[in-house]
């Protein structure tokens, strides 16, 4: 009798596990996010450091020391550059933005 009871027992803890696996499972496939890749259009076109003013330049060569140069890009419209630097010490990114007369620039929430 005590051999049934515990053969029992064992089946049930059997059942139960496998059973809580499944629904585990299922919920985290329920709960699965698609990633989703947004392209932002915001103005801005790859150039060459050559091909910004000396200001520009000469402000992009400040931060020569701390940083290394990992994109550049202009918005003609704004004439705006933006320049996404890599820090030498730790490779972690900045994104400066600069105005023509090479100062950062800073956009003003408006509400």
């Amino acid at each position: 009798m005590k051999t049934i009871k515990t053969m029992m027992l064992a089946i049930a803890i059997v059942f139960g596990t496998s059973a809580f696996a499944s629904v585990q499972s299922s919920i985290n496939e329920g709960n699965a996010v698609p990633a989703i890749n947004q392209s932002t259009d915001d103005g801005y076109k790859d150039v060459k450091i050559e091909e910004l003013n000396e200001k520009v330049q000469a402000a992009i060569q400040g931060y020569a020391e701390l940083y290394d140069l990992a994109a550049l890009s202009y918005n003609a419209d704004k004439k705006l550059t933006k320049v996404t630097l890599s820090s030498k010490e730790d490779q972690s990114l900045k994104v400066v933005i600069l105005d023509d007369e090479g100062k950062e620039f800073v956009e003003t929430a408006t509400e």
